[in-house]
């Protein structure tokens, strides 16, 4: 079978799973900026598969079934994709749907592991809104972080999208519609929800810190913005005013918090 792929590297689990059950990529959609599809796109290389950085429009997709594709498949893709007439259309997304929709949903479920989980479900007029062919719930640690959530969503649907290409046809078939009731809806996140602001105490940084993981968070030094993706916390007894400098050296840079202190790397400010 021809499969078109559409996304990026969070879900390369999928890509290569379907490589490794014999379907046939014919052409990849990746996101930008490129390097969000690194791994992907060194596959397409090393294989030869077409890969293009474009957003398709229904005219491309047509063109597609028409040379013989049946499965498109949507895995963390920026663009929605116009419904086609084409025989299977799926999307995978890193949340228990019908609750946790959205384009960022990681860091939500940090702090609301009711959501952790991996659905795939039917492509639909609107995002992740699709009938729901499979899915698996995934347990949270308390000291989890959107990081560690991410590697566990990605191994659970590399897993999942293996047990639905085994029965295509069947599952596809027996989707279940979401129930609107249900359904939850998280926006985008932006620059200032990653932001760390002095007024915080380190219990909130630290939850915080957890929310974004290897995205890291912004905050302002001796009004320089700087992204920090890698931060520790301590809870201490001080009495300076949060934001202020206690120790500096080449490599490291502490700074008083509410409650306690966060080291970073000084090198990451200059």
């Amino acid at each position: 079978m021809k499969v078109a792929y559409f996304g990026g590297d969070m879900f390369f689990s999928c890509f290569k799973s379907i490589l490794d059950k014999g379907f046939d990529v014919v052409k990849v959609y990746i996101n930008e900026p490129i390097c969000s599809a690194f791994k992907i796109s060194h596959y397409c290389e090393k294989l030869g598969i077409e890969q293009v950085s474009t957003r398709p429009c229904y005219e491309d997709l047509l063109r597609l079934i028409d040379d013989g594709v049946e499965l498109f498949v949507v895995a963390s893709y920026k663009f929605k994709l116009p419904q086609t007439r084409i025989k299977y259309a799926i999307n995978i997304h890193p949340t228990l749907l019908p609750a946790g929709r959205g384009p960022t949903p990681l860091p939500y479920v940090v702090e609301a592991p009711s959501l952790a989980g991996v659905t795939i479900h039917k492509l639909s007029d609107e995002f992740d809104a699709g009938d729901i062919i499979i899915q698996e719930k995934l347990l949270v640690c308390d000291e989890e972080s959107s990081s560690s959530i991410m590697v566990k969503t990605s191994l659970i649907a590399g897993k999942l999208i293996t047990k639905f290409l085994n029965n295509m046809e069947k599952t596809y078939g027996k989707a279940v519609p979401q129930s609107s009731v249900e359904s939850s809806y998280y926006p985008l996140i932006t620059v200032e929800d990653r932001a760390l602001k002095w007024g915080m105490d380190i219990d909130q940084i630290r939850s915080l810190v957890r929310r974004f993981g290897h995205w890291g968070i912004f905050m302002k030094i001796n009004n320089n913005l700087a992204l920090i993706r890698n931060i520790e916390t301590r809870k201490f007894e001080h009495e300076m005013s949060a934001g202020t400098i206690i120790y500096e050296d080449c490599d490291l840079l502490a700074i008083a918090v509410i409650g306690g202190f966060i080291c970073i790397p000084s090198d990451r400010l200059f």
